[in-house]
C-alpha cells in the first residue's frame, strides 16, 4: 500500500508523516475548514483510556508521570476543545449566513459514519532509570535525568523521539474498539512530546442538528488518493518525530521584574506546548534577588524588591522544578557573575564594588533626563574578585542553597558585561594592575580569566557544569573551561560560535532571538540559523519593561517564539516561511490561548473562539459531559447574540446597568448642551 507526504497542523513540523485512507470515510476538507490539508477521520470517545506498556523485560516506568501527562491531554481535549478559523479571501462571493453556518457545522449523519477512538496505549522501549518507581515516588521523573553531561558522542539529553501511529476500523460501531491510537517512544518524555503533537489533530466540530447543538471532538488526518478496504482495521496515520537540536530553551528575567509563581508555572505549560525543554530562569540581576538563600539571608532580605512578597522560598523553588519536570523541561537557574551584582552588595557589601559616580553617568550622562537604557546604570556594579571571602560566599551559597534547589547537571555562571570603568574606581584593583604591569584595557581579561578559574573549582565541588554568555572568551586560561561547558552566543559577529568550539566548548545560540526587540517579528526569527555544530538555541525575555501583567504577550504573542521552537525542533522546517508555515502557526496560537490560558496575540487576522470553560463572557458555556451510550463528547451550547437573530432580548441586570448609564448619558449632553447655548447667548 504507498504512502503519502502530507501536511499536519502541528506545531513544530513532524519529522515524517504517512497516511492511508480508506474510500469513503473521510469527510470534505472544505466542510471542515481545518489549517494545513488536514480533515476529520474519527472521533475522540470520552471514555478514551490509557495503557501503559513496554516491550522489553523490566516494570512498567513512570506511571505516575505518564498518567498525568494523559489526563492533561483528555482535559485540553474535552473540556477545552478547540475552534479556529483562518481568515480566507473570499472575492466577489457573497458570505450568506447559510455559508456561515456551513462554515461551521457538519451535519451529524456524516460524523456518525466516522470511526470511534476509545483506546490509547504508550509503549516505553527503554527503563534507564527516569523515574521514581518506588511508592513514595510515584512513578514521577527525576528532574536530573533530563539533562545529561557531556557523552562520547557529544552532548545529548534524555531521547525525546516518538512514533504516533492510529489504527482505524472502517466497519461498523460496534467494532469501535478497533480502533485505537499507539505511542512508541524511547523514553517517557518522548512520549509526552507525542501527546503534544497529537493534542494538535483534534478538532472540536459542532454539529448542524436541529435537536441540540453539541459538538464532537474529532482527529484530523490527512487525506489521501490512496485507498485501503474497507472490512479491515487499517492504519491511517504514521507519525515520526525527534528534534533536531537537544537544547531548545527560554530565558525567562524574574530579576528586573518579580513574576509569581502561578505565572512562572503557565509560562512552562506553554513551553511544553511548543517543545521546548529549557527553562533558563535568570534567578538573580543588579536590581533584585529574590532567591532566598539560607547561608546569607540577607541576600533577599535586603536584597530583593520585597523581602515577603517579592522572593521564592526553597518551596517555591522546589514547586516549580517538580511542575516543570512534569511538562519535560528543565530548569537551568543563572547566578549571573561576577558583574551584575550590585543587588548581592546590598546585604552584604563587602562583596562588591561600589560606583556610584559610574552608575550615575550611565543613567544620565550630561542629560536633564535618563538615556534610552537608564535601567542598565547600576549593572555595572561588580564582585570583588581579589577578596578570597567574594569565592567563600559563592561556594556556600552555591553548594549549600543553590545546586541542592536546581538537580539539572548545568547552571548558568553568566559573566556578561564586566565593565572596566567601574573596576577601576578601586584602589586594591588599580594595585593589582600596577603590580602586574596591566593597563586600563587589557586588565579585565586577566581578571576574569582569574575569577572563572576559582569558580569552576567550586562547579566541580558540586558536580556542575557551566553555561556562560560569550563574553568570556578572550579571558586569560579559556582553554581550562571545563569539558562540556557551554557557551551561549549573544553578541558578536559569527565568528563567535567557531571561537567558542575551538577551546572545546558547546554552542547554544541567541542572537537575534531576543524578545524584548520588540520591532521583530515571527519571520524575522523564524529565518535566524542556528551555527553548525550548536548543540541548540535559547530565545531571551529579559525583564527591564516586561511583568506578570504582559509577559504572555511579549513572550508568546505574535508567534515569535513559536518560530524559534520550529527553528530549534524541526529536522523538516522550511529554511522560509511558506503558506503551510502560517497556517501551522495561528491554529498554534490560537491552542496556547484556548488550552493553556496563555494571552498569546495573533500573528495576522484570524478567528480564535473564547473557549475557556471558566469565562462565562466568552461565545460558549460548557456543560456535563453526556455519556449516554459512551461515545458523546463534551457538548457545548452556543450563546447566540438575540439581537443579531431577531429575537426579543430578555434584559438582566447587566443590560438594566448598561441602559441606565446610556440614559444617563443622554441626560448629561442635553444639560450640557443647553448650558452652553445658555453661555453663549450670554456673552
Amino acid at each position: 500500500m504507498a504512502h503519502q507526504q502530507c501536511t499536519l497542523p502541528v506545531w513544530p513540523a513532524p519529522k515524517n508523516v504517512e497516511s492511508k485512507t480508506p474510500g469513503g470515510t473521510f469527510l470534505p476538507i472544505e466542510r471542515l475548514h481545518l489549517p494545513g490539508n488536514s480533515v476529520a477521520a474519527a472521533t475522540l470517545d470520552t471514555t478514551l483510556h490509557l495503557e501503559i506498556l513496554h516491550d522489553k523485560e523490566f516494570n512498567v516506568p513512570c506511571r505516575g508521570f505518564l498518567m498525568k501527562a494523559f489526563e492533561r491531554f483528555k482535559t485540553r481535549a474535552f473540556s477545552k476543545p478547540f475552534l479556529y478559523r483562518e481568515f480566507r479571501y473570499k472575492g466577489e462571493a457573497p458570505y450568506t449566513d447559510s455559508n456561515f453556518t456551513a462554515f461551521y457545522s457538519v451535519p451529524r449523519s456524516e460524523l456518525n459514519q466516522l470511526p470511534q477512538i476509545a483506546a490509547l496505549t504508550i509503549v516505553v522501549r527503554n527503563n534507564e532509570g527516569w523515574c521514581d518507581d518506588t511508592n513514595e515516588g510515584g512513578g514521577n521523573i527525576r528532574p536530573e535525568i533530563l539533562g545529561s553531561g557531556p557523552q562520547n558522542e557529544g552532548y545529548r539529553t534524555v531521547d525525546e523521539s516518538y512514533e504516533i501511529s492510529v489504527y482505524l476500523s472502517s466497519e461498523s460501531t460496534s467494532s469501535q474498539t478497533r480502533s485505537n491510537i499507539q505511542i512508541v517512544s524511547a523514553s517517557p518524555v518522548g512520549a509526552l512530546r507525542a501527546l503534544s503533537s497529537l493534542g494538535q489533530l483534534l478538532h472540536s466540530v459542532p454539529i448542524d442538528d436541529q435537536k441540540d447543538s453539541s459538538s464532537v471532538v474529532t482527529l484530523g488526518i490527512c487525506p489521501s488518493r490512496t485507498t485501503q478496504a474497507a472490512t479491515s482495521t487499517y492504519k491511517a496515520l504514521f507519525l515520526e518525530d525527534a528534534p533536531l537540536h537537544a537544547w531548545r530553551g527560554l530565558l525567562v528575567d524574574s530579576a528586573r521584574h518579580f513574576l509569581p509563581l502561578k505565572d512562572l508555572k503557565r509560562l512552562v505549560s506553554g513551553l511544553e506546548a511548543l517543545k521546548f525543554n529549557v527553562l533558563h530562569w535568570h534567578l538573580a540581576d543588579a536590581q533584585s534577588f529574590p532567591f532566598v538563600s539560607k547561608t546569607w539571608p540577607k541576600l533577599s532580605e535586603k536584597g530583593a524588591y520585597d523581602p515577603i512578597h517579592g522572593v521564592y522560598t526553597p518551596e517555591d523553588v522546589a514547586e516549580l522544578v517538580r511542575y516543570a519536570a512534569d511538562m519535560g523541561v528543565r530548569v537551568v537557574p543563572e547566578m549571573d557573575v561576577p558583574g551584575h551584582t550590585s543587588s548581592w552588595g546590598v546585604g552584604y557589601p563587602e562583596l562588591t564594588i561600589r560606583c556610584p559616580k559610574e552608575v550615575h553617568e550611565d543613567w544620565w550622562g550630561n542629560r536633564r533626563v535618563p538615556l534610552s537604557l537608564d535601567e542598565h546604570g547600576v549593572d555595572i556594579e561588580t564582585l570583588n574578585p581579589l577578596k578570597n571571602f567574594t569565592y567563600e560566599f559563592i561556594e556556600a551559597l552555591f553548594i549549600n542553597d543553590v545546586f541542592p534547589a536546581f538537580p539539572d547537571p548545568f547552571i548558568h555562571v553568566g559573566g556578561d558585561e564586566v565593565f572596566p570603568r567601574c573596576l577601576q574606581t578601586s584602589p586594591e584593583i588599580n594595585l593589582w594592575m600596577q603590580s602586574k604591569g596591566l593597563g586600563r584595557t587589557n586588565f579585565v581579561k586577566e581578571l576574569q580569566g582569574m575569577f572563572e578559574a576559582r569558580l569552576m573549582t567550586i562547579l566541580k565541588k558540586g558536580n556542575k557544569l557551566p553555561v556562560m554568555w560569550n563574553d568570556v572568551l578572550g579571558m586569560k586560561g579559556q582553554e581550562n573551561l571545563p569539558k562540556g561547558a557551554i557557551i551561549q552566543w549573544w553578541n558578536g559577529g559569527n565568528g563567535v560560535p567557531q571561537q567558542a568550539q575551538a577551546i572545546g566548548a558547546d554552542v547554544i545560540a541567541s542572537l537575534g532571538w531576543y524578545l524584548d526587540n520588540v520591532g521583530k517579528s515571527w519571520v524575522d526569527f523564524y529565518n535566524v540559523k542556528v551555527p553548525a555544530g550548536a548543540v541548540g538555541g535559547e530565545a531571551c525575555s529579559w525583564g527591564e519593561h516586561s511583568n506578570h501583567l504582559n509577559m504572555d504577550q511579549r513572550i508568546f504573542g505574535r508567534g515569535r517564539l513559536a518560530a524559534v521552537a520550529e527553528r530549534l525542533w524541526s529536522q523538516t522546517a522550511a529554511d522560509r516561511p511558506n503558506p503551510t508555515t502560517i497556517k501551522r502557526l495561528g491554529a498554534t496560537l490560537c491552542r496556547i490561548n484556548q488550552e493553556r490560558d496563555i494571552g498569546a496575540g495573533p500573528a495576522y487576522p484570524d478567528f480564535c473562539a473564547p473557549l475557556r470553560v471558566h469565562d462565562s463572557d466568552g461565545l460558549f458555556e460548557s456543560h456535563n459531559v453526556n455519556s449516554t451510550s459512551g461515545t458523546v463528547t463534551q457538548v457545548y451550547e452556543s450563546k447566540k447574540n438575540p439581537f443579531e437573530y431577531g429575537e426579543t432580548p430578555q434584559l438582566n441586570e447587566n443590560w438594566t446597568l448598561i441602559i441606565s448609564s446610556i440614559a444617563s448619558f443622554q441626560i448629561l449632553a442635553f444639560f450640557l448642551k443647553k448650558t452652553r447655548k445658555h453661555f453663549r447667548n450670554s456673552a
